[in-house]
């Protein structure tokens, strides 16, 4: 599943800056095969971040992945109902708008501590009310 802005912007068509690719897998596929991503990613000369260790650095992008309980604190997400999108060759699901606005509300509360990504959690929440009005 793809999700953050890229999946936003997948959505909804808006411009939407994305400075990193955001992955969710199901927990049981995250453990299996987390392995397997580390190798192909840094095949492709990308650092895993120190500080994060799930994300990657890749030139200028930020790759990170995440099991869907570290997200599902947010908003409810039940994958197998998620719709399937096509793009590229590829297979993905994404989460629906309301799905969005209810992350995005709920992180955004979550982030006093840090006012610039506060901030952009709010632009994307206008973003999404103005696409679903």
């Amino acid at each position: 599943m793809i999700y953050g802005s890229l999946g936003l912007h997948l959505l909804t068509g808006k411009n939407v800056k994305i400075n990193d690719i955001d992955f969710l897998l199901q927990d049981s596929d995250f453990d299996r095969k987390w392995d397997d991503i580390k190798t192909i990613l840094e095949a492709d000369y990308c650092k895993l971040d120190p500080k994060h260790k799930q994300e990657f650095k890749c030139q200028d992008l930020f790759v990170s992945f995440l099991k869907i309980k570290d997200v599902s604190q947010l908003t409810k997400i039940n994958f197998s109902r998620l719709k399937k999108y096509r793009y590229g060759g590829g297979i993905y699901r994404n989460l629906n708008p309301k799905q969005y606005l209810d992350f995005y509300e709920k992180r955004s509360k979550k982030r006093n501590n840090s006012k610039i990504k506060r901030k952009k959690d709010l632009e994307k929440i206008e973003l999404i009310k103005n696409y679903l009005s």
